[in-house]
């Protein structure tokens, strides 16, 4: 039967729970970086079907500027396909299959034949800050502190 959901990734089976995970450090600052200066975390996580559209749109810019930064600061992006979407792509035999998600009616072996809907992601530079302590000491995976003013 083909199928029309993204091919999913393999992945590794889950470790019985003991406390909470532990966190790589550089997602933690990535993220971290990206709640700072964007309030990135704050607008995923809020719910916002009760706002109207005009202030959801005047959040994301503030969430869009900020976060663009510190991507921009940090990695050095460019598509993966150098075309556009709606180019036609034919993907051979011998193509590595990670640089690939096939999407809609997928059944056999390649080659396929198809049309590029998005042109992935990929980095030349991943230079986030190096720690000079550790960051999560009390290991609760903390990602930004409580902020509070002092009057």
């Amino acid at each position: 039967v083909p199928s029309t959901a993204p091919q999913p990734l393999q992945s590794i089976p889950a470790q019985p729970a003991q406390g909470p995970p532990k966190a790589s450090g550089e997602a933690l600052v990535l993220l971290s970086m990206l709640q700072e200066k964007g309030r990135f975390l704050d607008f995923l996580m809020e719910d916002i079907t009760a706002y109207k559209d005009p202030q959801v749109a005047a959040a994301s810019r503030v969430v869009h500027q900020g976060c663009a930064a510190v991507i921009r600061e940090y990695l050095d992006l460019s598509p993966v396909h150098e075309g556009k979407e709606g180019d036609r792509l034919d993907i051979d035999p011998s193509s590595d299959p990670n640089r690939y998600r096939l999407v809609g009616k997928v059944s056999g072996q390649p080659p396929f034949s198809g049309v590029v809907i998005h042109r992935g992601w990929k980095t030349s530079k991943l230079a986030l800050p190096r720690l000079t302590r550790e960051i999560d000491p009390a290991g609760v995976n903390l990602i930004t502190p409580i902020e509070v003013e002092l009057r």
